[in-house]
């Protein structure tokens, strides 16, 4: 029994490839001595800068990083501060595929005048900063930035501890008029229009009136004429569409009622020549929360509507 073992246990062995012994552990043997990795200079490993507000340089060299707004390739500076103070991010768009980040006392800042381009830095991912304040006595600033994309945003909420607010369509349903003060005009006479919107829906709605008229018109109002009943040619615009702001505030319109505002159409056409001209109006709508504290857009729309105007021959 014994020589029966024995010749057994040869023919095993030889039974590997190569009549190779199995050692234990052979892996890690192999490991341990095998030759160091070599680096690959062509294709280094990526490094993900800190979190933090920093300088951003258009050319030269240092660590690259990618814009988020426009994929663009820019260099890394020094990095400003990691206090990114209080965070406010809510939606721009109507899909929520861009987004607007308020920091309330960022910093301090190492400087009193900060020269440059600056990005907020979260993830390794660069969001250009647009806006800022004068330096505080602590030298800290309000700074703002845009964020393209949900999950790009997402990423950078949970670092600022910020709750994003998202848009949502506030269930508004609209019967929108435009009517002329006249039923014929003369060339060159003035020509008001009176737009009502009234709420045919069962929501309470709130949108924002004004802000857009401090210039010669109010480009709140928009509009597109044809000539020959809306079967001719556009008439051209000559009116100024420069939007210098003004005074705004908050409308709530409840089911049933009606909100009624007079513009002046000379203002974008001068109609000199006899014609019936097909009048594309429309009017901007920033809906807001009725009652919110804070002024946050939650969607935005256009109550819109056709008229048409008349212009007589000079007898």
């Amino acid at each position: 029994m014994r020589n029966i073992f024995a010749l057994t246990v040869v023919w095993l062995l030889l039974a590997l490839p190569g009549g190779a012994v199995p050692v234990v552990g052979s892996a890690d043997f192999a490991i341990a001595n095998s030759p160091p990795a070599v680096p690959d200079k062509e294709n280094p490993p990526a490094i993900v800068p800190p979190d933090g507000i920093c300088l951003i340089h258009e050319k030269g060299a240092g660590p690259k990083v990618t814009r988020n707004d426009t994929g663009a390739q820019l260099v890394l500076g020094e990095r400003l501060t990691t206090k990114f103070g209080a965070a406010n991010i809510h939606s721009t768009a109507n899909d929520n595929s861009r987004f607007h980040v308020d920091l309330t006392g960022a910093g301090p800042f190492p400087q009193a005048q900060l020269p440059g381009s600056m990005a907020l830095i979260i993830a390794g991912r660069c969001f250009m900063i647009y806006s800022r304040s004068d330096p505080r006595q602590d030298g800290k600033l309000n700074l703002g930035s845009v964020i393209h994309g949900e999950q790009a945003m997402r990423v950078v909420a949970k670092v600022l501890k910020a709750e994003p607010q998202l848009r949502k369509h506030p269930g508004h349903k609209f019967a929108v008029t435009f009517e002329p003060d006249k039923t014929s005009y003369r060339p060159g006479e003035p020509i008001t229009l009176t737009m009502k919107i009234k709420n045919v829906g069962d929501q309470t709605v709130c949108f924002h009136d004004g802000g857009r008229q401090r210039g010669p018109r109010d480009n709140q109002f928009g509009f597109t004429a044809f000539r020959s009943g809306g079967f001719g040619k556009a008439v051209l615009d000559t009116g100024d569409p420069t939007n210098f702001g003004g005074i705004g505030t908050n409308r709530v319109l409840k089911p049933g009622e009606v909100f009624s505002k007079t513009v002046r159409l000379d203002s974008w056409f001068k109609f000199k020549e006899a014609d019936t001209y097909q009048v594309r109006a429309s009017y901007r709508l920033e809906f807001h929360e009725p009652g919110g504290k804070t002024y946050c857009v939650i969607w935005e729309d256009f109550a819109t509507a056709e008229c048409s105007v008349r212009i007589d021959a000079v007898k």
